[in-house]
Parts: C-alpha cells; structure tokens; sequence
C-alpha cells in the first residue's frame, strides 16, 4: 500500500496519533468478531455488529442513548419530541424505535439507493432540528460496521466544530468565522424554516460574500429546496470568483435539471466538461446525458419524427456509453438499451432484424453490473425484461422484488420515474403487451398481475 493511501484511510477514520489508531482498532477488533452473523430479525437491538452497516434505526435509537436518555426516559416520550421536530407520525417513529423499520441488512445505510422523500427529510431534521445538532454524513451516511465505533463518533455539532459544505468539498478551511457562524444558524432549522428564511433571500444574503451564498445554496440543495437553491446560484452568475468553479457549475447544472430547464442544463454541463476534461466525471456525464434525452423528447412529433430527435438521442447514448465503459454501471445501460429500442422502432426493423437487436442487447445487458436488493437496479432490471418482450421473466422479477423490497420503501418519486420512461416508450413501441405493465407500474403494491 501507498503511503497516500495509508494517509487517506488514516484521515477518514479521523486518526491523528498512535492512540487513537489504537482504540479504533481495540474496537473493531472487539466488536467486530461477529459480523457473519448478520441476522437482524429480533437481535437487531441487541447486535454490536452488523456485516452491512449499523442500520438506520439503530443510530437513532444511540442518538436517544447518549443524547437525550436523561430529558426523555422512554422511547414514547423521545417520539412526541420527535413528531414535533420532523413532522413525522408517531406510529412511524416508534417503529424506528423499535427497530421494525430496519427490513434488511442491505438498507443499514441512507445512501443514494434509497433516499426517497420522507427518508430525506426526516435524516436532515434529526440532525439539524433537534436541540443537538449533528452532522448528517456522519450519523447516517457512513458506514460502520460496529455500533460502539459509531456511537464514538456521534458528536454534537457546533458552531465551532461545523465545517461549511464548500469546505469540505475543497478540502480547506477559508470561510470567515462570522460568515460560518451565521450560517450554521440559518441552516440548523427544519425544513420549513429554512424554506421560509430563503424566501427573503435578497435580505438573507445582503452584504454576504459569494462564498457564503454558495454554501447556502448546497445547503438549501441538501434540503431538496431546488427554486430556492437556484434563486441564490443565478445571484452568482457574474461572480469572479466561481463563474468558472467546478463546484458552482455542478451545482447549477442539477437544479437546472431537477427544475427541467434542459437547454440551460446542457449548456452549463458542457462547460463543466470542458473544465473537468481530461477527467470524465460520472456525475456530470450522467446529467448531460439525461438532459440531452429529455430535450430530445420535448417538442417531437410522432408523426413527423424530426432528425433533430434521432440527433439527440443518438447523442445521449454516446454520452451514456463512455460511462458504462468506465463503470458497468446499471443507470447508464439501461439508458442505452432505451434509447437503441426507441431507434430502432423510429428506423421500423423488421421483425428479424428486432430480434437480431433484441439479442444483441442481451448480451450487452449481461455485462451490467447489478445490486438486486436496490430499487434503482432492480426495476432497471424489469424494465430491461420488458425492452426485449420478455414479459413472463418481467412478470416474475415484479412479484419476486416484493420479497426483496419492503412496499413502503418504494416511493411515490420512484414508480413516477418508472412509469415516465415506460409511457414515453409506449410512442414508439408498437407491442400491445406493453400496456399491461404500464398499468402495473404505476401500481407498485403487493398484488398479482392477472
């Protein structure tokens, strides 16, 4: 191993000197012997270990241990408190409390997977609503395999200890103290209230520097405030200082794309290539792709296909193929696999040659790299069977993924994104067996198709 390496693995742990290097591994090595007996069932609130990540209920039930055990004894009294704070039900929070919301080892982790609305905002107002503030990467994004590992690293944030989002996305510490300060307050607030500062946004950020509404535009983003977010980042737009940044360009470029302002989001997003090039950035790759395909299908025709589409997605797909090359990412294949079905119904194959497509795909499918117990990949999955009329496999996989995936776990969000793709298929897809999924879909519940 590399020296950087080792300095790298030492930084993320926190490890500063030979002490604490030994107390992380005195603790690991002693909580962490049985992490092969991930069954959570009944023993999740017992487990020390957990082989997949401490999971999501159990943080929160150590954040009542350690922070707020003396003010609010049991855990009925602790979830009143929280229904005031995150807005949540009682019903709802007790279950976290219980450990009944932690379905299987595989979703111990908040990650991008399964980040759906209330799971969001209910992570962000435990961290930044309740009277201790906490860092949300550290209490519910970082993958601990101990439980006393974790409960080490459960700290309250303050306004000292509070790094601003730039920061650490930079890596220095360059924001002035009455700046940071300032902000830390705005942003430790509930949702609700945070929305409402941003609605005077003009007063919020008067006199303040670039660096200071930057940071409260990646805030407001964490807090899927997408309007607000690019109220502040077009006050930018002239800014010396981040007119040319990665960061800004990012950032700009996915709030245009949440907000479907497509053109711009291109416009900006080739920028950001030019900038990141040689370097292909997976993130950034992925949005000018997803733009270009959703401006394809802005202003088409069915009856009087433009080249102007058949351009457009030809490009999307080209973009999607550097990526897949790099990662074998499922995101980017099962873009590709949509967008060669759209084509080649666009170009009217005969039958053979659909087959000859369909067997092409087939094998280019069965080098993606899939996760079965996340959404995302399993449903690309399904929707892949459903590409290339393999409906009875599709029909399986649906019912198959309810043993998998908890129904509650599949947002609203989730099956709207699902759907969207599917109908916008239908245009082009002549196959009358494509409605009957269609209809499924849009009902994601534990029931059969007939």
């Amino acid at each position: 191993m590399e020296c950087n390496d080792l300095r790298k693995i030492l930084n993320k742990y926190n490890i500063i000197d030979i002490n604490t290097l030994e107390d992380a591994l005195n603790i690991y090595t002693q909580d962490c012997d049985d992490t092969h007996e991930d069954e959570m069932k009944n023993v999740c609130l017992e487990k020390k270990c957990f082989e997949s990540g401490v999971p999501p209920c159990r943080r929160l039930i150590e954040i009542h241990k350690k922070f707020y055990k003396d003010k609010y004894k049991g855990k009925n009294d602790f979830a009143v408190y929280l229904v005031q704070k995150t807005k949540s039900s009682e019903s709802s929070i007790l279950n976290w409390l219980s450990c009944k919301q932690c379905k299987t080892n595989d979703f111990g982790l908040i990650t991008g997977n399964i980040d759906h609305d209330f799971m969001q905002d209910f992570i962000q107002d435990i961290c930044k609503n309740l009277d201790i503030k906490l860092d949300v990467v550290d209490v519910f994004k970082k993958k601990y395999k101990s439980v006393d590992v974790f409960i080490t690293n459960l700290l309250e944030l303050t306004e000292e200890s509070y790094v601003a989002k730039l920061d650490k996305l930079k890596k220095k510490n360059s924001m002035k103290k009455i700046e940071k300060d300032e902000l830390f307050a705005i942003v430790h607030v509930s949702k609700e209230e945070l929305k409402k500062a941003l609605s005077n946004i003009k007063e919020l950020v008067e006199g303040r520097s670039d660096e200071f509404k930057l940071n409260l535009a990646l805030e407001a983003f964490d807090r899927r405030l997408d309007n607000e977010a690019l109220n502040i980042v077009n006050m930018l737009k002239n800014s010396d200082e981040f007119k040319n940044d990665s960061v800004y360009l990012q950032l700009k470029a996915k709030l245009l794309s949440n907000t479907k302002n497509d053109k711009e989001a291109i416009e900006v997003l080739n920028k950001l290539k030019d900038i990141l090039h040689p370097n292909i950035d997976v993130e950034t790759y992925n949005l000018l792709a997803a733009s270009i395909k959703r401006d394809a299908f802005k202003e088409f025709n069915l009856d009087h296909i433009e080249e102007n589409l058949i351009e457009k997605l030809i490009e999307s797909k080209a973009i999607y193929q550097k990526i897949f090359d790099l990662t074998k990412d499922y995101y980017p294949a099962i873009n590709i696999v949509y967008i060669e079905m759209i084509l080649a119904y666009i170009e009217a194959l005969d039958s053979e040659a659909m087959k000859e497509k369909d067997n092409d795909l087939k094998q280019f499918w069965a080098n993606v790299r899939l996760d079965k117990k996340d959404y995302w990949s399993y449903i690309s999955n399904i929707e892949f069977l459903i590409l290339t009329k393999q409906y009875e496999v599709a029909k399986d996989q649906i019912e198959y993924m309810f043993k998998v995936l908890d129904e509650d776990e599949i947002s609203e969000f989730m099956s709207f994104s699902t759907n969207r793709q599917m109908e916008m298929y239908r245009y082009f897809c002549t196959d009358d067996k494509l409605d009957e999924f269609i209809s499924r879909l849009k009902n994601l519940k534990k029931t059969s198709i007939d």
